[in-house]
């Protein structure tokens, strides 16, 4: 089911089903302290997000001093970042989203998101959807999403000159990463 990190760990919380998958620790989406202690976070892989426009942007790398501009707002054409004289069509995740929570904590950091702009999605394939459509725009996926051979109209930028890689992960020069995590009610064993 889609709908972000947050439903996955909200719906794990409630006892509506066994294990929800998080982009982000459990303890950052309860605010209930009490609830929070009850659930278990295991940590399963670490995956690489990317910043995506549609190829018809013609931007290859784009600072994070630019992607803040364009996230909050104060940079609305492509020309403002070495691109195509175009508007930029924004492109978000909900407030739910673990994929938009890594990027507002790797690539935001203290510049406030301007929701207002473009159009928000529920899911990676809705962004995927939307970014193939929509001439301009601009979002960030889960890299799983830009997978070899996948046929698509986006195009992942590289981060202040890095891409994507396992090796610009570790080495610290790609920014946009997570954790990825299962997330129980109490420990777990057996078949589960």
């Amino acid at each position: 089911q889609g709908g972000g990190s947050g439903t996955g760990i909200n719906q794990v919380a409630s006892g509506a089903v066994n294990i929800g998958n998080s982009d982000l620790p459990s303890a950052d989406k309860i605010e209930d302290e009490k609830l929070a202690e009850e659930l278990v976070d295991y940590k399963v892989a670490g995956i690489a997000f990317g910043i995506v426009v549609n190829d018809d942007a013609n931007v290859d790398n784009l600072t994070i001093e630019q992607i803040q501009g364009i996230f909050s707002g104060k940079i609305k054409n492509w020309k403002e970042v070495g691109g195509a004289d175009s508007e930029i069509n924004v492109v978000n995740r909900p407030e739910s989203s673990g994929t938009r929570y890594a990027f507002e904590k790797t690539i935001m950091k203290d510049v406030s998101m301007n929701t207002g702009v473009g159009t928000t999605q529920d899911s990676n394939g809705a962004v995927e959807n939307s970014i193939n459509s929509t001439p301009g725009s601009i979002s960030y996926l889960a890299m799983s999403y830009l997978a070899e051979g996948k046929g698509s109209s986006l195009k992942p930028v590289t981060i202040n000159g890095a891409e994507p890689t396992i090796e610009n992960v570790v080495n610290g020069s790609y920014p946009f990463w997570s954790y990825e995590y299962m997330v129980t009610k109490g420990e777990i064993g057996g078949a589960v």
